[in-house]
Order: structure tokens, then C-alpha cells, then sequence
């Protein structure tokens, strides 16, 4: 339902995961388990974990950081920014304001969107919806997640 929103799209890229592995054959060795149950039902062969001193808006700012350059587009044209996930850096302070700082974006908007798993998917929708609106041209939306601290 686009009403008579402007037509949007997505004039960047970013991605990012840490550099360190988890295997489902690491993971057999400290659970009951193997790779071919885990495979099976999750279809999961790896999981990337972050280093204790990396935080979800640091996994966010280098995806931002990709996005940006790709876009042609520097901290100051950023409009907005909407940021998915359930791993926030700190229970109360919103880890899009915190990214927002990191990067630089000084006249965005800023928040975080918690919705697990179709977070990512609400954010784009969200953000599209602001880009189609009068005062966004630029709208920065990223989904980033430290998982790896809070699963086992």
C-alpha cells in the first residue's frame, strides 16, 4: 500500500559479519549433538561470533559505513536511520542513536525497531515508507545482532 508515497529504493549496500567461527562440529563438542542433527533442523553449518569488545551498533556502523559509499552519501545526507535488532549495545538507550553518533550523522533521526527475526523485515518497510515522505531522501536502515552473547 503505497497511497501516494514518492517511489523509493535502495541506492546502497552494506554487509558485515565478525571475523571468528563457530562450526557445528565446535558446537558437538560442548553439547550432546552433531553437525548432521544441527544441519538438519536448522540448516545452519556455521554461526560468526562477535569479540567480547565488539557491539551490535559496531557490527551496524561498518554495514552503515558500505551502504554510505556505495550510496554516494555521507554522514550529513543521512536523514534518518532505523535500526533492527534484539541485541541491543545497552538496555536503555537505543543502539540506532548510538550508531547514529559513531557514524557522524548529526541531523538523522534515530531508532531501533525490536522485532526478532522479521525485525529486518519491518525496518525496510518502515523505511521505505519514511523515504517516500516529504524531509527523508536518505534513510539508513540496517539490521545488526550480537547473538553470540546471549545464546547458548
Amino acid at each position: 500500500m503505497r497511497g501516494n508515497m514518492a517511489p523509493v529504493g535502495i541506492v546502497g549496500l552494506g554487509a558485515y559479519v565478525p571475523p571468528d567461527v563457530m562450526t557445528n562440529d565446535d558446537w558437538a563438542e560442548i553439547v550432546d549433538t552433531s553437525d548432521e542433527w544441527i544441519t538438519a533442523k536448522t540448516g545452519i553449518k556455521e554461526r560468526r561470533i562477535a569479540a567480547e569488545d565488539v557491539c551490535t551498533s559496531d557490527l551496524a556502523v561498518i554495514a552503515c559505513k558500505q551502504a554510505m559509499d556505495e550510496a554516494g552519501i555521507g554522514p550529513g545526507d543521512v536523514d534518518m536511520l532505523i535500526l533492527a535488532t534484539s541485541s541491543p549495545d545497552v538496555p536503555l538507550s537505543s543502539t540506532a542513536g548510538i550508531t547514529q553518533h559513531k557514524l557522524g550523522c548529526t541531523k538523522a533521526a534515530a531508532f531501533d525497531i525490536n522485532a526478532v527475526c522479521a525485525g529486518w523485515v519491518q525496518a525496510l518497510d518502515v523505511g521505505a515508507r519514511f523515504a517516500g515522505t516529504p524531509g527523508y531522501d536518505n534513510v539508513l536502515v540496517v539490521g545488526a545482532e550480537v547473538y553470540s552473547r546471549i545464546l547458548n
